[in-house]
């Protein structure tokens, strides 16, 4: 008879317990000639979850994600980042092998959506957690990034720079509480006080 375990697909019966030689030739009927243990292959069915993605700026030019992501089966095999919300399935894209629940893509750009999903062993996929970069308007020193004046004002510390990078409107209601200079790197800056 076919066994069945709730939440998993039965895989077929091996002859080994690290399930890596079937019984019966890859599926076909099975007569033991002795007496056999046969260990079952199960599947899981529950997909695997992106928790979270934050995005950091690293550079003028380039954020890393940081991805948060759990399997409650056969653990995770991979990822996939996409700015396509089109959902990739277990053969139709390259998926970039990771088993960490804690990773970095190193690479995304300013002003994207970004799609991740993660693959577990079982070839089940996650549903998608979506982010969206801002472009990087601030600098600290020329070492740390941001989008608006009043994060680059709590990050920085008395005596450093804050580099404009662009042409931007700031709304945020950023004050100098510091001994800092604002460098406006021959770029304009318009304030709109709240």
């Amino acid at each position: 008879p076919m066994p069945t375990k709730t939440g998993y697909t039965f895989s077929g019966w091996y002859t080994d317990s690290a399930l890596q030689h079937t019984a019966g030739n890859a599926g076909a009927s099975f007569t033991a000639t002795a007496n056999t243990t046969l260990y079952a292959k199960w599947n899981d069915n529950i997909p695997p979850v992106v928790n979270s993605v934050t995005a950091m700026a690293t550079s003028a030019t380039k954020y890393k994600l940081d991805i948060s992501a759990s399997d409650s089966g056969s653990g995770l095999k991979g990822y996939y980042i996409s700015t396509s919300a089109t959902p990739p399935t277990a053969t139709s894209v390259t998926w970039t092998p990771n088993t960490a629940n804690n990773f970095t893509y190193a690479n995304a750009n300013p002003n994207t959506t970004y799609y991740v999903w993660v693959i577990d062993n079982s070839n089940n996929v996650s549903n998608a957690k979506s982010i969206t970069t801002a472009t990087i308007n601030y600098s600290v020193n020329n070492t740390s990034w941001y989008n608006n004046l009043q994060q680059a004002i709590d990050a920085a510390s008395s005596g450093n720079i804050i580099y404009l990078l662009n042409n931007y409107t700031d709304t945020s209601s950023g004050f100098f509480t510091k001994n800092l200079t604002l460098n406006l790197n021959a770029k304009t800056l318009t304030r709109n006080e709240r």
